[in-house]
């Protein structure tokens, strides 16, 4: 008989960022504990990050203590630890040292390219007493051979692992493949083999049947399938049909009550696959990226599988310097964002450029029309599919900027206009090096677009923050105060906000700058 373990706390804080209210963690609790469930994963054990994760991305003692206590011994616990994370033996013993008396599975996520040091995490885990489970990824990137010599090292190397896992990582396996793939680790090693299958085509559960059949011990399963980009086998499927083929009862009132409550997490957080989710799992294509591109919404479908697939080849114009003859004398330069408070102020916002030689380059096309003033000078960022709206808010006296990332196609119909222009290299893109942006980061746009005019102060408005953050906002969020970071630590002049702000950020009153430039007059 297959054993079951669910990871809903763990894969399913990719959507709420490792928090979870307390009510439906303790319904979960309650209801897994009536369902044949062998192990429990209840989160990550990370070292500590320069940006927020929650409670389940830690889990400190205090809550695994709680879980242990509300669930007992009647099952196993389990956390995971991200290979990629975890350096050394050292970091690896003080993440682990206090959950001896709790934990019963460590579980390591293990990437090709750090699998010889996963093996000595394994070696380091099973002697500190724990179970240990190393959680190999890619499968469907991976042929027979290659499954071989993975699993041929574990068993020769660490013979006491207690499972090596299989990880449909893209959700694109299909169940005769998944089937022939467990079969040959099964026959070559005597650890028990585990399958951990995402659901992009909606093959999560015939891909965990055929596992079972290839001779999987152990299946992966979340609740409503919460998880990770379009999510994985779901547990209220797996355990009903388990039961229905075992003959074991179950109380599906009270598992279809947590499934209501996960499902109005749901309805926040909007889990599950997509199309975009279904051709990335089709085309092998990573669902992390997927994930956080369709959550940030600036991207059709088209132009994020156009992106993964290196198709968006740079058009290369030549001998085009932007703002060529750029007047030196510029008193500012305001990069204007989507926010709200572009519009409380807007008034005086234009007092300013009135007042002063002030250039505006906007983050997208959303607050333009605010600025279509004679004698006002805008620059136009276009990231993403911004581009493509043109076609109704072309306006012929302003300079549109599009990115390097932006397909062939689409930049060959646009930079006919004498106006658009391709923005390449500056010296800003030396400073986000290796940084993890999405494609054409609005504010990065704008820095650059900037860099190009001089070295004036830069001023922004328009960049809020977020009232009720979303995933999709959160992202945009981090996103941009990174940027905010990164700039301000490399530059001598930092960026500044004129306008109401929640982003980490100094602050210099729009209305504080038109005051002091009337008392400079009078002088």
């Amino acid at each position: 008989m297959l054993k079951i373990l669910d990871c809903t706390l763990r894969d399913g804080g990719y959507y709420t960022n490792w928090d979870f209210p307390k009510e439906v963690v303790d319904e979960y609790l309650e209801t897994v504990l009536e369902l044949p469930i062998e192990y429990i994963e209840i989160g990550y054990r990370s070292p500590s990050k320069e940006q927020y994760f929650g409670q389940y991305f830690y889990l400190p003692i205090k809550t695994i203590q709680y879980i242990r206590e509300k669930v007992g011994l009647s099952k196993k616990l389990a956390l995971m630890i991200n290979t990629k994370d975890c350096n050394s033996e050292e970091l690896l013993e003080s993440l682990l040292l206090d959950c001896k008396d709790y934990i019963d599975l460590v579980r390591f996520s293990v990437s090709p390219s750090n699998f010889l040091h996963s093996l000595k995490l394994a070696r380091k885990t099973k002697s500190m007493g724990f179970e240990v489970a190393l959680n190999i990824m890619y499968l469907s990137q991976m042929d027979i051979s290659q499954i071989n010599d993975f699993v041929g090292s574990i068993t020769s190397t660490v013979p006491d692992v207690d499972f090596i896992y299989l990880v449909d990582s893209y959700g694109a396996c299909y169940p005769n493949e998944v089937f022939e793939k467990i079969k040959t680790a099964s026959e070559i090693s005597s650890i028990p083999i585990g399958f951990h299958g995402h659901d992009n085509i909606q093959l999560a559960f015939a891909n965990s049947l055929s596992a079972g059949e290839g001779g999987a011990k152990i299946v992966d399963s979340t609740i409503t399938g919460m998880g990770r980009g379009a999510g994985n086998l779901s547990t209220e499927l797996y355990c009903s049909y388990h039961c229905n083929y075992n003959g074991i009862e179950v109380d599906y009132t009270r598992l279809a009550n947590l499934v209501e409550s996960f499902n109005e997490l749901k309805r926040q957080y909007g889990w599950g696959t997509s199309l975009p989710y279904m051709i990335s799992g089709l085309e092998k294509l990573p669902q992390g990226e997927i994930m956080r591109l369709v959550s940030m919404k600036r991207y059709k479908t088209n132009t994020i599988l156009s992106l993964l697939k290196n198709k968006n080849q740079t058009v290369e114009i030549n001998d085009i310097k932007l703002f060529d003859g750029a007047d030196s004398t510029l008193d500012n330069v305001v990069l204007v964002g989507g926010g709200n408070e572009v519009i409380r102020h807007i008034e005086s916002i234009l007092d300013l450029a009135r007042r002063s030689k002030t250039v505006f380059i906007h983050a997208s096309l959303k607050n333009l029309k605010y600025f279509l003033e004679e004698g006002i000078t805008n620059i136009v960022c276009l990231p993403g599919d911004e581009v493509n709206k043109l076609e109704k808010e072309y306006h012929k006296e302003i300079t549109y900027l599009l990115s390097e990332k932006q397909s062939n196609k689409r930049a060959e119909d646009i930079i006919k206009l004498k106006n658009c222009f391709v923005i390449d290299k500056t010296g800003i893109d030396s400073l986000f090096t290796n940084k993890d942006f999405s494609y054409d980061p609005p504010l990065l746009m704008c820095l650059k677009a900037a860099k190009k005019i001089g070295e004036q102060p830069i001023l922004l408005t328009g960049f809020d923050g977020y009232e009720k953050e979303t995933n999709a906002n959160k992202l945009l969020r981090e996103e941009n105060q990174q940027i905010i970071n990164i700039y301000n630590e490399s530059q001598e002049k930092e960026l500044i906000s004129i306008t109401p702000t929640k982003y980490n950020i100094k602050i210099n009153s729009l209305y504080s700058i038109l005051v002091n430039e009337e008392i400079n007059k009078v002088k």
